[in-house]
């Protein structure tokens, strides 16, 4: 499999197969992530193929010296929360992002998660997409504060205060 950084150098160069490999890597992984906060696969569809047309648009503006999926996670949380911003999102929650394991321990795991995120989708969009990269793409907070263009501290703060808050949700939901 050829690293990231190769595909971006030749997307930059007009390769439209690396830049379709790019997109085959991650499309799933931004979808689960946008789907999992608004809710409704339709809009998730189209806030990740707007997220994906802005990384094809500002791809000469990636800096190789990094990552490329913080980058990639930082356009799609600024697409989703635009999204946001425009349209109050759907309360019916997409149960397809996760398939549901067979195992009884597995299942009760999987309801507690899902539960968990239907919370969580209340948060500030910020406060969601630092839990959503910590715990779903299992990203640290140096790799959350590129993606989201916030210095370390702030992500750790982000991450404590969002932790706080859906515990409060939590709570208040028993």
């Amino acid at each position: 499999m050829e690293p990231d950084k190769e595909l971006v150098e030749k997307a930059r160069c007009g390769s439209v197969a690396c830049f379709e490999e790019l997109v085959q890597r991650y499309y799933e992984d931004v979808f689960r992530f946008i789907v999992s906060r608004v809710g409704n696969r339709q809009d998730a569809e189209d806030i990740t193929q707007t997220a994906f047309l802005n990384v094809y648009k500002g791809i000469e503006s990636f800096d190789t010296r990094y990552s490329f999926k913080p980058w990639l996670f930082s356009i799609a949380h600024n697409s989703m929360v635009s999204y946001l911003r425009r349209k109050k999102p759907n309360e019916e929650f997409y149960d397809s992002c996760c398939p549901r394991p067979s195992h009884e321990k597995k299942v009760d795991d999987a309801d507690h998660a899902e539960l968990v995120w239907r919370a969580a989708r209340k948060l500030a969009p910020d406060q969601y997409s630092v839990l959503w990269m910590r715990y779903n793409e299992e990203m640290d907070n140096r790799t959350i504060a590129r993606a989201m263009n916030k210095s370390y501290a702030n992500v750790r703060v982000l991450v404590h205060r969002a932790r706080n808050n859906l515990s409060r949700i939590l709570n208040e939901e028993k």
